[in-house]
């Protein structure tokens, strides 16, 4: 790539490969991107996977079929994933080509120049890289990334020049520091925070070994690193960490925290964590992008405030959620990702609910989807996910999920730590389990029918474990579909 000036990249508006070439010139000592090579910090700066095979097979395979994929790359030094590739080429023509570690690729031996002379207004529909959803509701779906789409997160450091008095957003506490990501690049999250979210916002991201699943005790010995400013952890990793006293002091010396995925089973968690350092609510879908919202009181972590810059709205959706709609606006063209990736919409359902906040009017609080309603066939709304909040804040439970969508009544998956083997410890573990089961029927609030009985608790087995996302999240239609026989015989009896 030949090299520019800032002047002829504001003439030609190069894309993201040829920003990344001048800021290479221009601050040649600049941090990009830190990759650690192992779960010890001290074995320094090297390698990682950024494939995670946290996906089931089948949606591995649905996604290629759909993406008419006939090629796997594989990182050849990562010998812990062979069996995950073998299963899906296997299951599927592919031509498996493996790869060289990034050590490789950092080397200073020349190699042919590459020109990538793109521009935003002939290309901004090219597509940059295809992520795809969690898969928390059904199959993972692909999501397309375009050149355009990436470039609107530059919008949002000065949202003031596109709207008129348009406050502060989030980009203002994220901008400019060195930050640990516990999410791989095949996440949105861990994605952005390594490309846009860096060259425009100048946020640096760690990136942990790729062979180690992101722990409370990695995160906690990431975090002591002298150029870690900020941590950017889903709530599964942040919950845990927050109650190790050791761990949960090592926040103080970062300037931000920022939460991502489910909702904190308990309220005491956030305050704990806010006592010690700024937190912030990281928010969005896979298909739109993260959400951006507006810096509000610490005193409101629970609530987001949208920027105008997304052209949100709330429609009610039940008597006291409402679904976030994101509406195409032309004084916001280039700002919304959404329709930089489609652009023949004119509006985008979210499928997320929120409530409001009692005395704010531009606060909301994320209260679950649209999918996550149960409805029962006596006619009653649960949103689940409160309840099962609760149930998981008991130390042996794992995961948990309530069902009965057109049943009569309300039932549990429940995956333990050490499942049950036979009748007498079931009865034992119920017992144990009772009082955290009742007051999640009891702090919910719901209707008689939604209150789970003894008699409609499943515990998942060894041999099927709940499928998951990435983002830590059950993916509910798949953990469904599997224990499909075990409902059926329980609503049957």
């Amino acid at each position: 790539m030949s090299a520019k000036t800032s002047t002829e990249l504001d003439e030609s508006n190069l894309l993201l490969p040829a920003v990344i070439d001048l800021r290479a010139q221009e601050d040649p000592d600049k941090l990009f991107r830190v990759l650690l090579k192992s779960a010890d910090v001290q074995d320094g700066l090297d390698n990682a996977l950024l494939l995670s095979p946290r996906n089931s097979v089948e949606g591995i395979i649905e996604l290629l079929d759909v993406g008419d994929c006939h090629r796997l790359l594989v990182a050849q030094d990562i010998q812990a994933i062979t069996p995950f590739v073998n299963n899906i080429s296997s299951r599927r023509n592919l031509q498996v080509l493996p790869f060289e570690a990034v050590t490789h690729w950092l080397d200073s031996a020349k190699v042919p120049r590459y020109t990538f002379d793109a521009t935003l207004e002939k290309d901004a529909s090219r597509p940059f890289a295809i992520l795809h959803t969690s898969g928390s509701t059904g199959f993972p779906e692909p999501a397309v990334y375009t050149f355009g789409a990436m470039a609107s997160y530059r919008t949002f450091v000065e949202p003031q020049e596109v709207i008129a008095g348009a406050k502060r957003t989030m980009v203002d506490l994220w901008k400019n520091k060195v930050t640990y990501v516990a999410f791989p690049s095949s996440h949105m999250v861990g994605f952005l925070c390594g490309t846009a979210f860096n060259v425009y916002w100048g946020m640096t991201p760690i990136f942990g070994p790729g062979t180690v699943i992101p722990t409370p005790k990695l995160a906690a010995s990431i975090h002591q690193l002298d150029i870690c400013r900020s941590t950017v952890l889903p709530v599964l990793v942040l919950e845990p960490l927050a109650r190790v006293p050791e761990y949960l002091e090592g926040l103080r010396s970062l300037d931000l925290t920022i939460w991502c995925g489910s909702p904190f089973s308990s309220f005491a968690i956030p305050e704990k964590i806010r006592s010690l350092v700024t937190i912030n609510a990281g928010y969005g879908a896979t298909e739109a992008g993260p959400f951006i919202t507006q810096v509000e009181s610490q005193d409101d972590y629970e609530y987001m405030s949208f920027s105008p810059l997304m052209g949100a709205r709330f429609q009610q959706y039940t008597d006291d959620l409402y679904e976030m709609i994101i509406d195409k606006k032309v004084e916001l063209n280039g700002a919304q990702h959404i329709f930089c990736a489609f652009p023949e919409l004119s509006e985008w359902h979210s499928k997320d609910l929120f409530s409001k906040h009692p005395t704010k009017p531009d606060l909301w609080r994320y209260q679950g989807r649209t999918d996550d309603i149960l409805i029962l066939s006596t006619g009653a709304n649960i949103n689940p996910l409160f309840m099962e909040g609760v149930l998981m804040t008991h130390p042996r439970v794992v995961s948990a999920l309530l069902t009965g969508e057109r049943k009569p009544e309300t039932a549990w998956l429940i995956e333990v730590c050490d499942p049950p083997q036979n009748v007498e410890d079931r009865q034992s573990l119920i017992k144990e389990l009772w009082s955290t089961i009742e007051k999640a029927n009891d702090e919910a609030h719901v209707r008689i029918e939604a209150k789970v009985k003894r008699s409609n608790i499943i515990f998942v087995t060894k041999e099927k474990p709940m499928s998951g996302a990435a983002k830590g999240s059950v993916q509910h239609k798949a953990t469904i579909r599997a224990y499909r026989e075990e409902l059926d015989a329980l609503y049957d009896n």
